[in-house]
């Protein structure tokens, strides 16, 4: 029962930003809005199946147990990027 219960949360925290990411794109999309939707939804598949096979390979090659540092460093690769991508001149605050 314990596995079920992680199991929800992390789908409620990995998928739960995905309609608010969607709205916040069609409202600075305008009439154009599938486009940026169906770029959106790409790049969301495009980096699941790249998590899912980069974490398949750190399984076949290093085991299990090597897997969580493995997505540690992944996060704050993530957490880099976007620190780095939110200092860039120019950009404006959005609400």
């Amino acid at each position: 029962m314990r596995d079920d219960a992680v199991t929800a949360r992390w789908g409620v925290a990995a998928w739960a930003f995905v309609s608010a990411q969607q709205h916040r794109l069609l409202g600075a999309a305008g009439e154009r809005g599938p486009l940026p939707l169906a770029l959106n939804s790409s790049a969301v598949q495009l980096g699941a199946a790249t998590g899912a096979l980069a974490g398949g390979l750190v399984v076949d090659t290093a085991g299990a147990g090597r897997l969580w540092p493995f997505a540690a460093a992944c996060c704050g690769a993530g957490l880099a990027g976007l620190a780095i991508l939110a200092r860039r001149p120019g950009r404006r605050a959005e609400a």
